[in-house]
């Protein structure tokens, strides 16, 4: 499989950095998200969807 080419896909590009920004956010404030675990569940979970998908759209 080719690997992706991020200047090509601007959106996946922006995506991932949107992704690694919630995730440094969380690292701060761990202790805090666990008071509303299934919240960050839920998000964690359409992060996942979304680059899944965008994924498997630029292996096609």
């Amino acid at each position: 499989m080719p690997g992706i080419n991020l200047e090509t896909d601007i959106a996946f590009a922006s995506d991932l950095v949107d992704l690694q920004r919630l995730l440094s956010r969380w690292k701060l404030s761990w202790s805090e998200l666990w008071a509303n675990h299934q919240e960050m569940a839920v998000l964690a979970q359409q992060w996942c969807d979304r680059i899944q998908g965008q994924g498997e759209l630029l292996a096609s």
